[in-house]
C-alpha cells in the first residue's frame, strides 16, 4: 500500500484500507455522482483533512474502550493491577503484566487439595498447606445462627443490641485452610494468596496463614514456662 496522508507512519502500515481512507471514500460517495471535484484537488483537500480528523478521533475512543479489558489495557493497566491486588515484578513487561491481569480476572481456581497445594507453592517455596488432624479437629454443632426477628431475646453475648447473627456460625476446622509460612509473609505475598485462594474456595471456607508450629504448648515446651496445664483452661 502506498504511503501518504491516508496511511501516515507510525499508526498504520500495510493491510487493507485505513480508517482515514474508508472515511474519505464515504465522504466522497455522499456527495453523489458528479458532486465532487477531482481527487487531490483544492476542493478535495478539505475532505482529506476532515477524514483524517474523524479517523484520529476514533482511535482515541477505541483506545478508551480497550481500557475495560485487562488484556488490552494500557493507560489503566496499573488500575487493573490495583483492583486485582497484583504486584508485578519490577522487570515485567507490559505484555506480561496484561497477561497476568487477564489471568487473574478470568482464571478459575479448583478447591481440591492438589490444586490448592500447587497454587500456594507456586507463589513462594516457603509456603505449604497444613494438614488438619481429623482426630483433633473441631466439628460444627447445630446451633443458633440468627437472632430472633423481633429482638426480644438477647442474642450471642447480649453485649450490644445490634448483634443479629453469630460471628462464627457452626464453626468447623474442616472449613478452614491453613497455610504454613517459613517466615512472616509480606503484604504483596498475602495479596497474591488472597487472589489465589479466595476465588477457588467455597464461600463457607476460610483460610489463614501461620508461622512456626501450629497450636501452643500445654506442658511448658523448651522454655518450661507455660503453666496452662496447672491452671484452669477454657
Amino acid at each position: 500500500m502506498p504511503l501518504g496522508w491516508t496511511n501516515a507512519l507510525p499508526l498504520e502500515l500495510g493491510g487493507g484500507p485505513t480508517d482515514a481512507e474508508r472515511i474519505y471514500e464515504a465522504l466522497r460517495r455522499a456527495m453523489g455522482r458528479g458532486g465532487v471535484g477531482p481527487e487531490g484537488g483544492l476542493e478535495d483537500l478539505w475532505r482529506q483533512c476532515k477524514a483524517r480528523v474523524i479517523a484520529d478521533a476514533g482511535v482515541g475512543l477505541e483506545a478508551a474502550a480497550m481500557q475495560a479489558f485487562p488484556d488490552r489495557a494500557t493507560a489503566l493497566l496499573e488500575t487493573w493491577e490495583e483492583l486485582l491486588r497484583l504486584a508485578p515484578a519490577p522487570a515485567a513487561t507490559e505484555t506480561e503484566r496484561r497477561a497476568a491481569a487477564a489471568a487473574a480476572l478470568t482464571g478459575k481456581g479448583a478447591a481440591d487439595w492438589p490444586s490448592l497445594r500447587d497454587a500456594v507453592e507456586r507463589l513462594d517455596p516457603g509456603l505449604a498447606l497444613g494438614l488438619q488432624d481429623r482426630a483433633t479437629a473441631r466439628v460444627a454443632q447445630l446451633g443458633k445462627v440468627l437472632g430472633p426477628r423481633d429482638g426480644s431475646v438477647p442474642f450471642g453475648t447480649g453485649a450490644t443490641a445490634d448483634v443479629v447473627s453469630a460471628a462464627w456460625p457452626n464453626y468447623s476446622d474442616h472449613f478452614l485452610v491453613r497455610v504454613h509460612a517459613d517466615a512472616s509473609p509480606s503484604d504483596a505475598l498475602l495479596a497474591q494468596l488472597t487472589l489465589a485462594l479466595d476465588p477457588a474456595l467455597p464461600a463457607w471456607v476460610d483460610w489463614e496463614v501461620y508461622v512456626g508450629a501450629p497450636g501452643f504448648y500445654l506442658d511448658g515446651g523448651a522454655d518450661d514456662l507455660s503453666l496452662l496445664d496447672l491452671t484452669a483452661f477454657d
